[in-house]
């Protein structure tokens, strides 16, 4: 067997930002996102940051390739008292479809722990959003703890632990390029009792 070392130098964060605490590679190993799910972007104090890094093995060094945060300011919704962007992560093989959610985001006015996701494409150098934001359905859902995508990123699934009762549950939706929106496909998929929190994790 061969040894592992180093492919790049290191990756760091700020100081705070926990950086790395949840990181996703392409298939190619070419792509990384990492989370830092206190950092402030922009005047969004506290609503977090994914990094996506482009990988150069051969030159052992990484590019940025550009830092995503969810598309809300403060106050429409409350991304305060570790309800960060992004605890969660998920990418297509591809390396081009990123999601990234806030599990524990309230909408700023009934509902809490909620949750909200949202879908970006990368291609030809720009960032762009794919579909609309994904939000639960009603209090305490916190969609988003779980998420997977498929090989091109067409297809999303997502966990909702249902924090109230923890049965938790599968959402899986369809990207229809006609109208570029996600799609339901199917019915919710639901943890079979009490305290499952089924959905905390998910592979497509």
């Amino acid at each position: 067997g061969g040894l592992w070392g180093s492919y790049t130098s290191a990756i760091n964060g700020t100081s705070g930002s926990y950086f790395g605490v949840t990181l996703v590679l392409s298939s190619s190993g070419t792509t990384i996102a990492v989370a830092a799910p206190p950092e402030s972007v922009g005047s969004n104090t506290n609503n977090g940051a994914v990094h996506v890094e482009y990988v150069n093995a051969s030159a052992g060094t990484t590019t940025l390739l550009g830092t995503l945060s969810l598309p809300v300011s403060n106050g429409q919704w409350d991304m305060d008292c570790c309800a960060h962007l992004s605890n969660m992560v998920a990418m297509s093989k591809s390396g081009t479809v990123f999601a990234i959610s806030a599990w524990k985001a309230s909408d700023g006015s009934s509902l809490f722990a909620v949750g909200l996701v949202t879908i970006y494409s990368y291609s030809g150098g720009f960032w762009v959003q794919r579909g609309q934001s994904l939000k639960g359905s009603a209090d305490s859902d916190a969609l988003g703890f779980g998420m997977a995508l498929n090989e091109d990123g067409s297809v999303f699934a997502v966990g909702a632990l249902e924090l109230g009762v923890g049965m938790g549950r599968v959402e899986i939706y369809r990207y229809s390029s006609s109208t570029s929106m996600w799609v339901r496909w199917g019915s919710s998929i639901v943890g079979p009792q009490m305290n499952s929190f089924f959905g905390v994790s998910l592979a497509l």
